[in-house]
């Protein structure tokens, strides 16, 4: 039975591991093996088990930039978010960051205990048709991450704090005293146990030490205190001139980024300056475009020796910028040692991709399209050779 001593008189998001257990923590972020390590990519190949829509699925190969393509509901930002845990090993933030971009956070409060496992919001992570399993994993080829739903019996110890106890199968008048906890562990060992009936911020969790940098770019754009986070990082270096000459693929003009407080002095505005004008304008007044193109672009510079990840990428982006974009994203990415990955309802998007690999020498980019069928999602993939070949002979990929 798993053990955890804690000073505190209350559960707090406890980051050791299980008494005599040696969390797994490699040097660089996601550990790699020989044949992965000579790609140079973080995730090689992908396995995923009882993740929302997926009771398992298998991505037998990754390029260094990746489509996802698809129709609704067939769990392309689903690959996303799993990407998202398996490079956080699970961080709490992450993990609520998620439920509440689709509005489940809601389900995770003010609900009397029960067993059902509908009751909690981060229940939601789990394949609904395998819902009381409630273990979900994700696979590459050097880490197995596994997040389990469990029950914890709180222990006092006096003055010395207290410990705790998983119950392997609770009675239903006893959950009242238990707490329900999604355990993390990284093969064997337990690295991290995240508490239902709490919220997490960023921040307020230690990290692993095996985690790689991750920056995620929703459907919506990234917001502006992320915007903010990941100017800080980039600001007075070479990557601020990444930045600025990305942004003039759309408009010429743009000579200089930067980030000045608003109204209120707690928010921060992005303004630019233009070859034609002695003063700054809000870059939002440029159009979505260019303010969608700003939070890719740093979030790809952010994001060194990480991953990219980009909900519905051609959002807000005319089709003839598109090529441009991507050929900056994957000769980019493959200088700084990113990974991309985005997902797309766009046959311009496609071309775009298309198009970029072939310009930009690369015959690693890969386009993977999901598809339901009978009530399963398959995996259909096409590499470089693929990709031109569909191009060529005008092949539906979608």
């Amino acid at each position: 039975m798993g053990l955890l001593v804690c000073n505190s008189r209350r559960m707090g998001d406890c980051q050791v591991a299980t008494a005599g257990a040696d969390p797994l923590r490699h040097n660089g972020g996601i550990h790699m093996n020989q044949e992965s390590e000579r790609s140079g990519l973080l995730v090689d190949q992908l396995e995923i088990e009882n993740f929302r829509l997926y009771k398992h699925l298998l991505f037998e190969r990754f390029g260094r930039a990746n489509l996802i393509v698809g129709k609704n509901n067939t769990g392309k930002t689903s690959l996303l978010e799993a990407l998202r845990i398996l490079a956080s090993m699970a961080s709490p933030y992450v993990l609520w960051d998620i439920i509440s971009s689709r509005d489940e956070i809601a389900q995770a409060f003010g609900r009397a205990v029960t067993r059902k496992a509908d009751q909690y919001g981060l229940m939601n992570l789990y394949s609904r048709s395998s819902a009381q399993e409630a273990s979900l994993i994700i696979r590459t080829r050097g880490r197995t991450l596994t997040v389990e739903f469990v029950w914890y019996r709180e222990i006092s110890e006096g003055e010395q704090g207290y410990r705790i106890e998983r119950v392997l199968d609770p009675a239903e008048d006893d959950l009242v005293n238990l707490r329900a906890v999604l355990e993390v562990r990284d093969a064997e060992s337990v690295i991290r146990r995240v508490f239902l009936n709490r919220r997490y911020v960023r921040g307020r969790s230690e990290p692993l030490g095996s985690e790689c940098e991750c920056v995620y770019v929703s459907s919506a754009g990234v917001s502006a205190p992320e915007i903010a986070r990941l100017w800080d990082k980039v600001t007075l270096t070479p990557l601020e001139a990444e930045v600025t000459s990305s942004l003039a693929m759309i408009y010429p003009g743009l000579e200089r980024i930067s980030l000045a407080a608003g109204e209120d002095e707690r928010t921060r505005i992005a303004r630019a300056k233009l070859g034609n004008s002695d003063y700054p304008v809000p870059l939002k007044s440029l159009g979505e475009g260019v303010n969608r193109i700003f939070g890719i672009v740093l979030g790809l510079v952010s994001a060194r020796n990480g991953l990219l990840l980009i909900d519905e990428v051609e959002n807000g982006i005319h089709y003839s910028v598109q090529p441009q974009l991507w050929r900056f994203l994957i000769e980019t990415s493959q200088r700084l040692g990113v990974q991309v990955f985005a997902t797309t309802h766009s046959s311009d998007a496609i071309r775009a991709f298309t198009w970029a690999n072939s310009k930009s020498g690369r015959t690693d980019g890969t386009l993977t399209r999901l598809e339901e069928r009978n009530g399963r999602i398959e995996v259909h993939q096409f590499d470089g050779s693929d990709l031109n070949i569909a191009s060529t002979e005008a092949i539906e990929v979608r």
